[in-house]
């Protein structure tokens, strides 16, 4: 049930942002897939144990226990990702407490590379202190691989972008090669999920969103150029 509401609450922010609706209804749906999303790996993490969780406003209990819908490294991404846009540091901390023993019971199985990608946002917010930024990344080039075609060819358009974002990120004084990695990992996604338009995931990219996002409040960094995929008034934090 938890995990339901972040496929459906991605669903509804892409199609309320492509339809252009009022800037607070598409907050509240990402706000719905980070607070839906933290209390599903929250309730894995709380096996046995009564624990509760706040959506919308309005907090509920509820029992924790061990289950495999919806725990894999993709979806965490997807719920970090959202909670990254909105700014929701509760659902943040609590995905950061997910250890990889969660995916591998998951009952959809990933490729090293989303390990690895899940990882380096780990190592971002602190969830992994153990292991440096550039080991992190590297390790995600190293994976970066797939048995079918048309799997390597998402992992080489939506996930290895990321990386070398995430290194201007963290590099000084590095603004003009983010915002190139930016425009060409835009032009990447718009030319990848193009192929089906109707895959809502790629109406707007999420995870660039997220990246902006950090990037904006983290080093001051502003995206140069205007896209429909990235939009502006979500980066730069122009909500309630």
């Amino acid at each position: 049930m938890l995990g339901g509401f972040v496929n459906s609450g991605y669903e509804k922010f892409s199609l309320t942002n492509m339809l252009n609706y009022e800037h607070e209804r598409q907050v509240h749906f990402l706000k719905i897939i980070g607070d839906f999303g933290a209390a599903n790996f929250n309730c894995v993490l709380n096996n046995g144990k009564l624990f509760s969780f706040t959506v919308n406003g309005e907090t509920y209990e509820m029992m924790g226990s061990h289950h495999s819908s919806y725990t894999d490294a993709h979806k965490w991404l997807d719920c970090l990702y959202a909670a990254i846009a909105v700014r929701n540091e509760e659902a943040i901390n609590i995905l950061m407490q997910v250890p990889n023993t969660v995916f591998d019971k998951a009952a959809v199985k990933v490729d090293p590379i989303t390990y690895a990608l899940a990882d380096v946002y780990k190592g971002l917010f602190g969830g992994i202190q153990d292991r440096g930024m550039l080991e992190l990344i590297s390790t995600a080039y190293s994976v970066a691989d797939a048995d079918e075609a048309d799997r390597l060819e998402y992992i080489m358009s939506n996930m290895i972008p990321q990386l070398g974002i995430i290194r201007t990120i963290l590099s000084s004084n590095s603004e003009d090669e983010y915002n190139e990695l930016m425009k060409e990992a835009v032009l990447t996604h718009k030319d990848y999920w193009s192929q089906d338009e109707y895959e809502y995931q790629g109406w707007v990219s999420l995870p660039l969103i997220a990246l902006a996002s950090i990037a904006f409040d983290h080093k001051g960094y502003r995206l140069n150029f205007e896209t429909d995929y990235i939009p502006r008034w979500l980066v730069e934090r122009e909500f309630s």
